[in-house]
């Protein structure tokens, strides 16, 4: 974990932050409407996306690394709900004498605790908090490389007519995946 600190820091002059949290949503194929009483159509679709999906929550290190990987969660919650209920934060403090001083980076929508640091977002910043943001935001992006490599190696879990609810482990498909492209 102090690499993963070391190697944030030279790139951000930032000290602690070991990983990046974020979420993806994995698209699949339109559930049936009603079935056994449950509107799984209404619970998987995502306004903000327009699209049917699942939700997952990744924490990648700067290296590309996913060491923790979470889900599947339905896709009209948000990431910060799959982050709470991934019980990440209740991990980090069972175990605060290994994560004392460390803390993660996601961004502006995840709220700040002990262990969670956030980029600025109010409407006007000053110039180190702009620069603040600028660099983090730059080495943040092995989150989002993570994703796309994952979906680039494992085609199929990004082939949204294959994933089909109730008839195959779509949650299964993706969390292989994941640590397969691991």
């Amino acid at each position: 974990m102090a690499q993963y600190c070391a190697a944030i820091s030279a790139r951000t002059h930032v000290e602690g932050v070991f990983a990046f949290p974020d979420g993806t949503k994995i698209p699949i194929c339109r559930p049936k409407s009603m079935r056994g009483g449950i509107d799984l159509q209404r619970s998987v679709y995502s306004g903000h996306k327009r699209v049917h999906c699942l939700v997952f929550q990744g924490l990648t290190t700067p290296d590309g690394l996913c060491m923790h990987f979470y889900g599947p969660y339905e896709g009209r919650r948000h990431d910060t709900t799959v982050f709470a209920a991934s019980g990440l934060l209740r991990h980090f403090e069972r175990h605060s004498s290994v994560f004392e001083g460390r803390t993660i980076f996601g961004d502006p929508a995840y709220s700040i605790s002990k262990y969670v640091v956030t980029g600025y977002k109010q409407a006007v910043l000053s110039t180190h908090q702009r620069i603040f943001n600028k660099e983090m935001s730059a080495v943040r992006t092995s989150v989002e490389w993570n994703f796309k490599v994952m979906k680039s190696l494992w085609a199929y879990v990004d082939f949204k007519k294959g994933l089909k609810v109730r008839l195959s482990s779509v949650g299964k498909f993706v969390r292989v995946a994941m640590l397969l492209t691991n």
